[in-house]
């Protein structure tokens, strides 16, 4: 997903089968998403950790937001547990989907369009396509498993077709925010809600 283009692509065995444009949300040029409510896009290598065909939106896949990388930062800064940082990079290790209920954030998907016809950056930070390319990423889940959000000084020598995350060893080591009432806490089952 490259940031600044407003572009996400698909690629499978070393070849893009889908480019299209996205929406983000407002506070997207602003940088790397770093805690909840910041309505920022995450830039790193995430990998789709949750479907919610019942999505408000049609169809949304979840991003391992926040990944090692983030609850490293955000233990830097005091702003997540020592706890908290372990849970999130053995999510990582185990492919499994991270605390969303931290201070850093979380339930940053990949979606189809507002039902409203919204345009422009006005997500809270997701990743929002036309419906039509929200289908077609649907059924091909293997070109949705792992994602690179790149910022505006995304390097081409960088290979675009890898994206898996770094490994992390063992040994390395959201709440929600109270006013981002439009997120539901609740099980990756229910519709994925977002202000209207």
């Amino acid at each position: 997903m490259y940031k600044a283009q407003r572009a996400l692509e698909a690629w499978r065995d070393g070849r893009c089968v889908l480019r299209a444009g996205v929406s983000l949300g407002p506070g997207a040029a602003e940088g790397r998403k770093l805690r909840e409510g910041d309505l920022r896009t995450p830039e790193g290598g995430y990998f789709v950790c949750a479907k919610n065909a019942s999505s408000k939106y049609y169809l949304s896949l979840g991003i391992s937001y926040p990944n090692a990388r983030d609850a490293r930062e955000g233990f830097a800064r005091g702003e997540i547990t020592g706890e908290q940082l372990e849970a999130i990079i053995s999510a990582e290790i185990g492919r499994r989907r991270p605390d969303w209920d931290t201070p850093l954030g979380g339930f940053v998907m990949i979606h189809g369009e507002h039902p409203d016809g919204l345009t422009g950056d006005w997500t809270a930070g997701c990743v929002a396509l036309k419906t039509r390319t929200c289908a077609r990423c649907s059924t091909r889940p293997r070109s949705a498993t792992a994602s690179r959000y790149t910022p505006d000084h995304f390097s081409r020598s960088e290979p675009r077709n890898s994206v898996s995350p770094k490994p992390i060893s063992p040994g390395r080591l959201s709440r929600i925010a109270r006013g981002n009432r439009f997120l539901r806490r609740s099980s990756l089952t229910s519709t994925h809600s977002m202000p209207t």
